[in-house]
């Protein structure tokens, strides 16, 4: 069996404005798994889970990033064309 596979999430052309509404999508729901997470863990083990904080902060980040990008494809009037591989490894815990 493969111990590591690749698979194609996104893979097409996109306006500016699809571009945002289906990279913002991903976006948002990953801040909300995260922030889930964080009060998951905290109302459950009264522990506070820092790495949940660190990535919450790197997916705003990225996500104003985006906006600055995808405003310039869209005054520009440039499609975006969007790859987004998933590689899943197997790894040992």
């Amino acid at each position: 069996m493969k111990t590591s596979n690749f698979h194609n999430l996104i893979d097409g052309t996109f306006t500016a404005g699809e571009a945002k509404t289906v990279l913002f999508s991903l976006i948002e729901s990953k801040i909300r798994y995260h922030q889930l997470e964080q009060f998951s863990n905290q109302e459950r083990f009264g522990k506070d889970l820092n790495q949940s904080e660190k990535r919450v902060e790197q997916l705003v980040k990225l996500r104003s990033d985006l906006k600055i990008i995808l405003e310039q494809a869209a005054e520009q009037k440039k499609n975006v064309k969007v790859n987004g591989i998933i590689e899943l490894t197997f790894v040992d815990p």
